[in-house]
């Protein structure tokens, strides 16, 4: 509780009358000083009893990513029988998110009001609730009162996704063709190799054995549908500890967030582009998949992905397709099998 302008000059008001009323012992001039205690009491009392039994309820209808402003439902209940609410003002109480106010102005009893506010979260994870403050001048704006409130939401927020990443693989897997070719059982010449033994005598080049004088066999080429592991290094080394410039330890929390935004963004661009698409990471990986909602199921595990200690995971192999390692720096990677196509990127860079 705390007095505005105008209650600050209503009590030196009420204390000049009284001071007044000592001095002169006038009978009206007691009953005016009466009168002004009334109504501060008044004020405090009604001010009080406006702001209780309220709740609050915050809804999202579309997917919210950290840092976007996002236009929510902000339901204020009034669960009182018989006493409507007055003049509300709602504000973000919680620094993991931003709003602009909101305001309402009459809750009827057993009633439910609601405001759309736009709200900007400034970080990605899971919120369970989210703090909003109420706050009120009524009935005579002598004094205002707030109150936080927490209001269930359940909101999934995503990490912010990039709209231009450089150094993305070049070739038939990010222009306009939708294969790779390695070597197999198909039926595409790829090269010619020395014979080896157990190999099928069938195979055998003969034209080229005649012109090496070595038994040379043919490696036919496979062509399989190009597929990209994104994989997202989240074990700590990987983000380091960097000190401080007073020597003290500075954790590098930005640059894991940047790392995870770079990862969902990959993800996002080879989906669009219409290629399976499958996630790696330390303890949570997400199978090849293609299409929009595909990607909100990369994006769900991103959104609470956290660093690990070591990795412990399943590792791209060289018949995956492309490989998009995200790390943290270049001093720090993750050393893995590499891939057809593996291709570094470093959050630290961004």
């Amino acid at each position: 509780m705390k007095a505005t302008g105008e209650g600050k000059r209503f009590i030196l008001a009420a204390c000049l009358i009284g001071l007044a009323a000592l001095n002169t012992g006038n009978n009206l001039i007691y009953l005016i000083l009466s009168l002004m205690l009334a109504f501060i009491v008044i004020s405090l009392a009604l001010l009080r009893l406006n702001l209780a039994g309220l709740a609050l309820r915050l809804s999202v209808p579309h997917p919210v990513f950290a840092g976007e402003a996002s236009l929510v439902s902000l339901s204020v209940i009034n669960s009182r029988e018989r006493l409507p609410a007055y003049s509300l003002r709602l504000a973000p109480g919680d620094a993991a998110f931003s709003a602009e106010p909101a305001y309402c102005g009459v809750i009827e009893p057993l009633s439910v009001s609601e405001v759309h506010p736009r709200v900007v979260f400034q970080r990605r994870g899971y919120f369970r609730e989210t703090a909003f403050v109420i706050d009120s001048g009524f009935p005579f704006l002598l004094f205002r009162r707030k109150i936080t409130a927490a209001a269930p939401s359940g909101i999934l927020v995503y990490p912010a996704l990039l709209e231009d990443i450089e150094r993305l693989p070049e070739g038939s897997a990010a222009g306009d063709g939708r294969d790779f070719r390695f070597m197999g059982r198909g039926d595409e010449l790829h090269s010619l190799r020395e014979y080896r033994y157990g190999d099928d005598l069938r195979r055998i080049h003969w034209k080229a054995s005649a012109k090496t004088r070595n038994l040379m066999v043919r490696e036919y080429a496979e062509h399989q549908s190009a597929r990209v592991s994104v994989v997202l290094d989240n074990r700590t080394d990987a983000y380091g500890v960097d000190g401080g410039g007073d020597g003290s330890p500075i954790i590098q929390d930005e640059t894991f967030e940047k790392a995870v935004s770079l990862a969902g963004s990959v993800a996002r661009h080879f989906l669009d582009a219409g290629f399976p698409v499958r996630l790696l990471s330390c303890r949570k990986t997400v199978p090849f998949g293609s299409g929009a909602e595909h990607l909100f199921t990369i994006l769900d595990v991103l959104a609470v992905v956290r660093k690990e200690d070591a990795w412990e995971g399943p590792e791209p192999s060289g018949r995956d397709g492309i490989s998009i390692l995200v790390t943290g720096s270049r001093r720090n990677a993750l050393s893995l099998p590499a891939g057809q196509g593996d291709t570094v990127l470093y959050a630290a860079d961004i």
